[in-house]
């Protein structure tokens, strides 16, 4: 899916930015701006690490929060119904930024297959 497109899933509203580069001390990570929004009738979990980077190589990373500090990194916690989070969440930075091609939205409990953008 390209970057920017909203997805369902689980009714949850997901997306995720175009990547950009950010440069986390002595190296550079791939970052995006992702959010969540709940649509369901009960309080959900946000999280990190319910996001991904994939690879050229087919090689999943786990997102995390930003190296150096950024400004609006994805925190986690509960959202209530209607609500919704977003912020930055960006590759490990022992991975090299350039061989980043998309990101993906797999929830760590969630039954629904993963969603993945990219450009």
């Amino acid at each position: 899916m390209p970057y920017g497109h909203e997805s369902t899933v689980d009714a949850l509203t997901v997306t995720a930015s175009e990547l950009q580069k950010h440069d986390a001390l002595s190296a550079v990570q791939a970052c995006s701006v992702v959010a969540v929004k709940n649509n369901r009738d009960d309080v959900v979990q946000f999280d990190p690490f319910d996001w991904k980077f994939t690879g050229d190589d087919g090689v999943d990373v786990l997102a995390g929060h930003s190296l150096g500090g950024h400004v609006n990194d994805l925190g986690y916690g509960n959202l209530a119904p209607g609500e919704t989070a977003s912020g930055a969440v960006c590759s490990d930075p022992m991975v090299d930024a350039a061989e980043v091609t998309g990101v993906q939205y797999e929830p760590l409990f969630g039954a629904s297959p993963p969603v993945t953008w990219t450009g």
